[in-house]
């Protein structure tokens, strides 16, 4: 009798799961640190993004106030209605006072300095899954060779490429989230006054079932990671 090896299949990748916000939108991240990701995983990594964004969009509905009531002065068409306007547009420019603290642009450096070290650490801790995978395979290639004519270990070969292909599927899905952060990046710090050049993740995403596009995945993703440690250590905070 041929006997049966068990062979547990890794999940599937979970679906994209977003939020559209005004100005581009909110992505679930797919935490591989916490394992293999899962749709409970990434609806539960966008929840956790959303109070910090509700709150950091109180200055810009300030903002967005102040320029209503200005409208509202600038369509007065005679001096009673100028005089009702102006009261509502005086206590929107007060509620909007504490979004100016002193050295606005220095603390928006600092921010976004922050954030470019946050995406690195995480693309350096990717490339160190990915270059694990590649190991994987290698030595899971390696072992084909040396197995022919072992059917056991051949089908036990052929579960352990499968789970890597499907492990470097989940890695591929977790860097998409991040091209819109760095594009968000990328408007803030043209509105402040750094002209960054960051690097783009675009193509990245997959890595494909051979070993050598795999390891130009790895070769371009070290690129990024240089290119933006070059761009972190230039912001002046």
């Amino acid at each position: 009798m041929t006997s049966v090896i068990p062979c547990i299949p890794l999940p599937d990748v979970p679906s994209a799961i977003k939020v559209t916000l005004p100005f581009g939108e909110l992505r679930g991240l797919h935490d591989f640190s916490q394992g293999i990701p899962s749709d409970c995983t990434v609806t539960f990594n966008l929840l956790l993004q959303l109070p910090p964004l509700l709150a950091s969009l109180t200055c810009p509905l300030r903002v967005l106030n102040v320029i209503a009531k200005l409208k509202d002065v600038a369509n007065a068409s005679d001096a009673p209605s100028l005089l009702s306007a102006l009261p509502a547009l005086a206590e929107a420019i007060d509620k909007m006072a504490d979004c100016l603290p002193p050295k606005l642009y220095l603390e928006f450096f600092c921010s976004i300095k922050d954030i470019l070290l946050l995406i690195l650490g995480f693309l350096k801790c990717l490339l160190d899954e990915l270059k694990s995978i590649l190991d994987l395979r290698i030595n899971i290639s390696i072992s084909e060779t040396s197995a022919a004519g072992n059917p056991v270990l051949l089908q036990v070969l052929a579960c352990a490429e499968d789970n890597a292909k499907l492990s470097m599927q989940h890695l591929g899905a977790s860097i998409e989230p991040i091209q819109p952060i760095i594009d968000l990046v990328g408007t803030l710090s043209g509105i402040v006054g750094l002209n960054l050049k960051l690097p783009s993740l675009v193509g990245l995403a997959g890595a494909g079932d051979d070993l050598q596009t795999l390891q130009n995945t790895i070769n371009s993703l070290d690129q990024v990671v240089t290119d933006l440690l070059q761009v972190v250590e230039a912001i002046p905070c």
